[in-house]
Formats: structure tokens, C-alpha cells, sequence
């Protein structure tokens, strides 16, 4: 194929088109969660963006849309499983800084997560059959009990196929 004077390869034209549908893929999610902030993003509460009331949100989760399988997006390698699995040695050291509740209540869930120390806490309800991970990019940024970097924590929550759902 050619575009202007440049002759694209066949692997190139596949590796562009990839590309293109996963970032589009990915924007689409972003915008169409961009209100869910409290469940994808574990900000403290003294920050601009969650305050006062707002910082907790409660009640079940309107009907989610389903996004690209987790295992296929790059935060996959940072997402420890928090829940239906018991956490691992793993997890726990992610969740380092932070309480972590996992409540079942008949066909729901809720999730609340609280950062030690003076950061946010969030409350979620989610079916009982989706997967809850916790995402944490960089584990040498905090002790083993305070979080100092909340830009690189996060939610994120799949349905039984490893879809994630928001």
C-alpha cells in the first residue's frame, strides 16, 4: 500500500491498524469513564479533584459497559486480583498503604478502599461474579504502610471473562 511518496509494508499496515483500534479503544474507555473517578482512581482526599462528599461513592454500579480484556492492555502486568482470589505476597505488597474491604451482600459486593495516612476512601458495589484488581505501577515508591504516590494506584474491575467493565 501507498500513502503520499512512502510505501507501506503489509506487517506495517497490520501494526498501524492495531495500534489505531487500540488506542481508540482505549480513549473510548477513558471518555466514557471519565465520571467514575473515585472507583479507577485512589486520589487523596485533600486533592482538588475529590472532596469533601464526593470523595466516597456508594451504590450499586449503573449497567456497565464492557471494555478490552484486561490481559491485553498495558497495565495488565501492575493489576494484583483482590478479589474472589484471597490476595497473595504480591498483592498485598501493592496494597501497601492502603485498607482494603471486600464485603458480599446477596448478588453484590462492596469494595472499600481507604489510604493509611490521610488519603481518600472509596466505596463500590459491583456483582458478585466480577474479578476487583488493584493496580500499582511502581512498588518501590512506597514503605511497607504509607502510600506517597497516588498517580500510579488504582481500581480495576472485570467481569468472569476478564472483560473489564466500567
Amino acid at each position: 500500500m501507498q500513502i503520499g511518496p512512502e510505501r507501506i509494508s503489509r506487517r506495517g499496515l497490520t501494526v498501524l491498524v492495531i495500534s489505531a483500534a487500540a488506542f481508540a479503544g482505549l480513549g473510548a474507555h477513558g471518555y466514557l469513564t471519565r465520571t467514575a473517578t473515585p472507583s479507577g482512581s485512589l486520589l487523596p482526599s485533600n486533592s482538588p479533584s475529590v472532596s469533601g462528599p464526593s470523595a466516597t461513592a456508594t451504590g450499586p454500579s449503573p449497567s456497565p459497559s464492557r471494555g478490552p480484556k484486561l490481559s491485553s492492555t498495558p497495565y495488565a502486568q501492575f493489576a494484583y486480583e483482590i478479589y474472589p482470589a484471597p490476595p497473595s505476597a504480591a498483592t498485598r505488597q501493592a496494597l501497601a498503604g492502603f485498607q482494603v474491604s471486600v464485603t458480599p451482600q446477596g448478588t453484590s459486593l462492596e469494595l472499600t478502599v481507604k489510604a493509611v495516612g490521610g488519603g481518600g476512601t472509596i466505596r463500590h458495589s459491583y456483582p458478585a461474579a466480577d474479578r476487583i484488581y488493584f493496580v500499582e505501577s511502581n512498588l518501590g515508591d512506597d514503605t511497607a504502610t504509607q502510600e506517597f504516590n497516588f498517580g500510579d494506584d488504582g481500581v480495576v474491575v472485570t467481569d468472569s471473562a476478564g472483560f473489564i467493565v466500567g
